[in-house]
């Protein structure tokens, strides 16, 4: 398994072996000493997953302190265009985003420190996709920014937007707690 560094400050790719037999494939989605060598050094305190369908946006979300939390993604199946944006307000790279396309054909996954929002949509059927965070859900942390407000060039895709993420405030309006 293999981390490696993007354009924003600490959000990382992993990259993780595939091995195929004749019964399928075998992936691993965290290596906790990887994770340490990359100066990583997090919990997981829950994972979940959740199947959407062609066009299906879950974006862009996060958790405010004092319950924020690190993420941990993978597309188990199907195929997803995936983007992070960075919310922390001292960070150099505050407001920008980073976006790649992830599938379950393609061993690859991002890590995402907290204070930064995510979300994806889902460019296939039945995509099926796994987020590891380090805290457990708050609802009163609960937090997001609209979709369609930070400059991130979406995929074509007729989207299916929850009523909540309709309503979410545009980056511009919102008050990062990030420092």
């Amino acid at each position: 398994m293999n981390l490696k560094s993007t354009p924003l400050a600490g959000l990382q790719i992993i990259e993780s072996a595939q091995l195929r037999d004749a019964r399928g494939y075998f992936t691993k989605c965290f290596h906790r000493d990887s994770f340490q060598a990359a100066g990583i050094a997090e919990d997981i305190a829950e994972i979940y997953y959740s199947m959407s369908h062609k066009g299906a946006v879950r974006a862009l979300h996060f958790q405010t302190p004092p319950h924020a939390h690190s993420k941990i993604i993978f597309c188990l199946q199907g195929k997803i265009f995936d983007a992070a944006v960075d919310l922390r307000r001292s960070s150099p790279t505050y407001g920008q985003h980073f976006t790649m396309e992830i599938s379950g054909d393609n061993p690859r996954g991002l890590y995402i420190p907290a204070g930064f929002a995510h979300g994806f949509i889902a460019m296939t059927d039945d995509v099926l996709f796994m987020n590891a965070t380090s805290h457990v859900w708050n609802g009163e942390s609960d937090g997001g920014i609209h979709w369609q407000s930070c400059g991130i060039q979406w995929p074509d895709i007729a989207p299916i937007v929850s009523d909540k993420d309709k309503n979410l405030p545009a980056f511009a309006d919102y008050e990062s707690p990030f420092a």
